[in-house]
């Protein structure tokens, strides 16, 4: 470090030299001219200011094109309603041509029945069309007198015309104006003419008519004379007959449609009436006499009809002009300023910076003298931080060290207990409690490690188990650690491995678990209801050796015979692969082309969402090297079936036992997760939201210590979701088989096999009992149907679906079925009703005791369980579902005798063995003097190290073996370990020398040899290094807390043989 820095200052020299030699130059008098650094910023600031102006205008200019867009797409909107209602008003004119009869009544109830084609239009008229000429005989034939009206929509006598409209035919709300002529009134005239010239809807100018605006449309009817042939004017007039009249409430029909926009926050909409002509300014207007233009606003909710407006819509219909005005909420400009205003800032800013770096540059040239100073004293703090970098480094490991320590030591005492307890005469329900105490002890021990993990994956020096074990237990551990939480909230939690998933695999289960639960506890945290479904397939048989990094064990345990022993120990493994598929095998579809793959999934929109309705479509996977997805949530019983039915291609060699490639994915319904953030999920101390970590809690490192120990272990971790639905986070990893052979056993039952589930080759039932027994499942949810038949399949019994109550009636009365020994009934999958319904009725068919009926539910308060009893059920057996419960629970409902489980303990194993036994902790001393005891040993517990050294010097009776804690107050167990070797030596006969000076020691490393007492360390300190700083104080072995009674056994047998 000291060279570097003497390294950095000779270059500081030579800068500074090479500075000197350029003050002669140009552009050093460039630089020491105040003049034209003056200049030259103030033309920067004045560049920006340019650039800024015309990204204004630019952003401006856009802003004001998508105003008017948005502001044509109202109009549009208006205008397509009005013409939809005009149009399908007109539809009567067909009534004219194929109803020779019509009258009122027919009139009134054709209205009537098609005014859903209208809402906004209700007054629809049949006017015909009299000349002067003929008014007298139609007047006679009518029996009644064509009359005019007024502004007011009054009767009043009709005045001598050229051609009169009187309404023949009127809607129920309009009735009253029979044989009223409304070209009586000035502004109603020219459109009825209108439409007689042209053929095509006319309009009439808005005006007051009883006081509320309307406006007047009209279509000529030509009787049979198609429109389009009569190309003249005078034709029209001739042919016309007369006309169906629609009246518009004009400022009830814009206010209709426009008023869905009065939330809008970016702008008001008006509508206004625009008289073409000056002739055309009606009294009810308004308008200035003389004036250029006129308007009349149909609809200004915000009353801003005197302002100007940001952007006018025109649009015409019937020969009248309509505006549609929009006016901006906030001004634009300045919305535009919003928009660009940090890129002339940010010139400025850089004009400014490149103003002050050549001002430092010049104050650099000035004083170099400062700067050797400077430099000095960086060189004297870069020292200080590098040993309080150092120092920091030192009590982080010290600290953690201390943490680990602290949590451990109570931990030691729980799972001590618990290991104890299962020691004990136990049936499989209470053995079942105390495991899920234990595993939850469990958790709380590996997510202390998990911490002390973090450091050594961030170092790369994690390391990756081989062993044999069983997926399907690893996931029942992992869901009975959230068993509480479950039954609190609710949620359904469930389960499913396919058949073909080998029942012994080998790789690193304390991995895997550690990434499901943390997976599985944040679908906890962010699903308030529904379900959370784990489901494992396979998804590739590889072709390539796979090789398992191998690790080897200490000594003592290499000679043991002991089963459980022998499950300790890293098997290396080496299998032949008939075929290798990459990871982007797992993203294809079946139906897509043979050899055509998709690529692995890339941070885009399309693929993510292309993903997740895959999932909901359930067409992932299901060909010949890939079994299919299923989801709880999307799952159909098309799914199931093709769950069930799907085997491995046939062409793969299955006697050679390949390597497997498993999936377990973990689905949610929770709120999900939006795409753009996706990404975020996987990087350390992010989460997808920053404000889920007020209201979900969580640092945001779980996710990304799961991906990196998914990758260590040569998988993938994926998500897929979509907000509002869940999510579905999905592992790969390549395992090894153990040896056993993928396959299952279909049953060969007489009846359908359709609706019977196969059994499994890997039944590991714990009640013989159970086998052969046949039972029905009712749930009307295919899936979790298919679930609760996993767990029975597993047991040895035959299974029957039945979706509902009435199927399970209609297969009990059937004399070809084979009888059944259990109904079980998914209380979550029927209405609680139908339930008890069912209930009762099997019960009423058959004996209880001979078919008795269970239930499936969530904890239930003493009330409802009385009354399932009461309906019929022999037993309600809660979620989430695990063998050994469920197990228990059939027998208890067939009325078979539980049996006793209980751990067999050799305890005269350490019969005469002595075994001193020094920790600070009660508690501590006390786990370890039970668990001891169990074999027979004769126990000694000491507090202290000074303790330990005097009862071993008292040698009242021989001890065989001491278990040494570490770290203990005053002197702790390595320095209690040095006192007793040295004893050790000094009163052994043989080693002891009259010269002191040539004692051994047992530093020396041989020790005595001849009355060297076993010393075990027994600690909560799992930090790196302790283990070589047990050996070097002298002791014989290490085993970490909380005490492993297994490893205990193995310790003892090592040792006291």
């Amino acid at each position: 470090m000291q060279n570097e820095i003497m390294g950095s200052s000779t270059t500081g020299r030579k800068v500074v030299s090479s500075g000197a030699g350029l003050s002669s130059s140009w552009t050093c008098r460039f630089l020491r001219s105040r003049l034209l650094r003056v200049g030259s910023f103030l033309l920067g600031l004045a560049l920006s200011f340019l650039v800024g102006l015309l990204l204004h205008r630019s952003d401006l200019s856009a802003k004001l094109e998508a105003f008017g867009l948005k502001c044509d797409n109202r109009k549009e909107i208006i205008r397509a309603v009005v013409e939809n209602n005009l149009n399908a008003s007109f539809v009567t004119i067909g009534l004219l041509a194929s109803v020779p009869d019509l009258s009122q009544s027919i009139w009134v109830s054709f209205t009537k029945e098609t005014y859903f084609l209208r809402s906004d239009v209700t007054r629809i008229s049949w006017l015909q069309r009299v000349l002067e000429s003929d008014r007298e005989a139609f007047e006679r034939r009518m029996n009644a007198s064509i009359v005019g009206l007024d502004y007011n929509l009054k009767i009043v006598p009709r005045t001598t015309d050229t051609e009169y409209a009187p309404t023949i035919y009127a809607s129920e709300d309009v009735g009253s104006y029979i044989m009223a002529d409304p070209m009586s009134l000035p502004t109603v005239k020219p459109g009825i003419e209108n439409a007689r010239d042209t053929g095509i809807v006319s309009v009439t100018a808005p005006d007051l008519y009883g006081g509320v605006w309307r406006m007047a449309c009209y279509l000529a009817y030509y009787g049979e004379s198609n429109p389009a042939s009569l190309t003249t004017v005078d034709m029209r007039r001739q042919t016309c007959l007369g006309y169906v009249g629609v009246s518009l409430a004009v400022e009830v029909v814009f206010a209709s449609v426009l008023s869905r926009f009065v939330d809008d926050v970016e702008m008001d909409v008006a509508a206004a009436y625009v008289p073409s002509q000056a002739y055309e300014f009606l009294p009810s207007y308004n308008c200035i006499p003389g004036a250029d233009s006129c308007e009349l606003f149909l609809y200004d909710p915000a009353g801003r009809a005197q302002e100007k407006s940001t952007a006018i819509v025109q649009w015409s219909y019937g020969f009248q002009n309509f505006e549609i005005r929009c006016y901006a909420k906030q001004s634009l400009w300045l919305s535009a300023l919003y928009s660009i205003i940090a890129w002339p800032l940010l010139m400025s800013i850089l004009v400014i910076l490149l103003y002050v770096l050549v001002y430092l540059i010049l104050k650099r040239l000035e004083s170099f003298e400062r700067d050797k100073l400077c430099m000095e004293k960086f060189n004297d703090d870069l020292r200080a931080a590098k040993l309080a970098a150092e120092a920091a480094d030192r009590a982080k490991s010290s600290f953690l060290a201390t943490v680990s320590h602290e949590i451990r030591t109570p931990m030691n005492g729980v799972i001590g207990m618990t290991n104890l307890l299962m020691g004990t005469e136990l049936n499989s329900q209470q053995l079942e409690y105390v495991k899920i105490a234990q595993a939850s002890g469990n958790s709380l021990v590996s997510l202390i490690n998990d911490v002390l993990d973090l450091s050594k994956i961030e170092a790369g020096k994690m390391e990756i188990e081989s062993v044999p074990f069983d997926l399907r237990s690893v996931i029942e551990d992992v869901i009975s650690v959230f068993e509480e939480k479950i039954q609190q909230n609710h949620i359904e939690v469930s389960a499913l491995v396919h058949d073909s998933v080998p029942p012994c695999l080998i790789g690193d289960p304390g991995k895997l678990k550690q990434v499901l639960v943390n997976i599985v506890g944040n679908a906890m945290k962010f699903t308030k209801k529904g379900s959370i479904f784990v489901c494992v397939r396979i998804v590739a048989l590889e072709d390539q050796s796979l090789s398992f990094p191998t690790e080897t064990v200490a000594s003592p345990f290499s000679g043991s015979n002991d089963p459980d022993a022998q499950l300790m120990k890293v098997v290396p493994i080496q299998v032949k692969r008939k075929r290798r598929f990459s990871w982007s095998y797992l993203r294809r579809s079946p139906n897509d082309q043979p050899g055509v793959l998709e690529a692995a999934l890339k941070p885009t929109e399309e693929p993510q969402i292309k993903l997740w309705q895959q999932w909901k479509d359930g067409v992932l996977g299901g060909d010949g090297y890939s079994s299919p997805a299923l989801s709880m949530q999307f799952g159909t019983k098309e799914s199931v079936e093709k769950w069930r039915s799907w085997q491995p291609d046939e062409v793969m060699d299955l006697k050679d036992p390949p390597n497997v490639t498993v999936a377990i994915s973990v689905e949610d319904t929770g709120i999900g997760i939006p795409l753009d953030l996706q990404y975020r999920l996987f990087q350390p101390f992010l989460q997808a939201d920053s404000s889920t970590s007020r209201e979900y809690g969580g640092t945001g490192i779980g996710l990304s210590i799961c991906k990196k120990l998914v990758e260590l272990m040569e998988g993938h971790l994926t998500v897929s979701s979509e907000p509002g639905e869940g999510s579905v986070f999905e592992m790969t990893v390549p395992l090894s088989r153990c040896g056993t052979t993928i396959g299952r056993v279909i049953s060969n039952t007489p009846h359908d096999r359709s609706s019977e589930h196969t059994t499994p080759e890997h039944s590991d039932s714990p009640e013989p009992k159970l086998r052969g027994l046949r039972a029905m499942i009712v749930d009307g949810h295919h899936v979790r149907r298919e679930v609760t038949a996993s767990y029975l399949q597993r047991l040895g019994m035959v299974v029957q679906d039945a979706e509902s109550p009435l199927s399970v009636l209609n297969l009990l009365k059937r004399k070809d079925t084979p009888s059944f020994q259990a109904v079980i009934v998914d209380l979550q999958g029927i209405e609680h009703a139908a339930a008890l319904q069912l209930a009762k009725a099997v019960c009423k068919a058959v004996d209880r005791k001979t078919m008795p009926v269970v239930a499936l539910s969530f904890s239930l308060s003493t009330a409802a369980q009385q009354e399932l009893r009461e309906a019929g059920f022999s037993l309600t057996v809660q979620k989430p579902l695990r063998q050994t419960t469920l197990a228990v629970g059939l027998l208890q409902a067939v009325g078979a005798q539980l049996q006793t489980i209980a751990k067999k303990v050799n305890s005269k194993m350490l019969a005469g063995k002595h075994i001193l036994v020094v920790d600070d902790n009660l508690v501590n001393r006390r786990v370890a003097s039970l668990m001891l005891s169990q074999y027979g040993a004769s126990i000694c517990s000491v507090p202290s190290g000074p303790e330990a050294i005097s009862t071993l010097k008292k040698q009242e009776q021989k001890v065989d073996l001491v278990l040494m804690d570490i770290q203990m107050p005053g002197m702790d167990g390595y320095e209690t370990t040095r006192h007793i070797r040295q004893w050790e030596l000094e009163s052994c006969k043989e080693c002891f020398i009259p010269d002191a000076s040539n004692i051994l020691s047992w530093r020396d490393g041989s020790g005595c040899q001849h009355c060297r007492i076993p010393i075990v360390a027994v600690t909560a300190d799992v930090m790196k290094g302790t283990h070589d700083l047990c050996f070097e104080a002298g002791m014989d072995h290490y085993i970490s807390k909380p005490l492993d009674q297994r490893q205990l056994r193995l310790v003892l047998e090592r040792f006291l043989k």
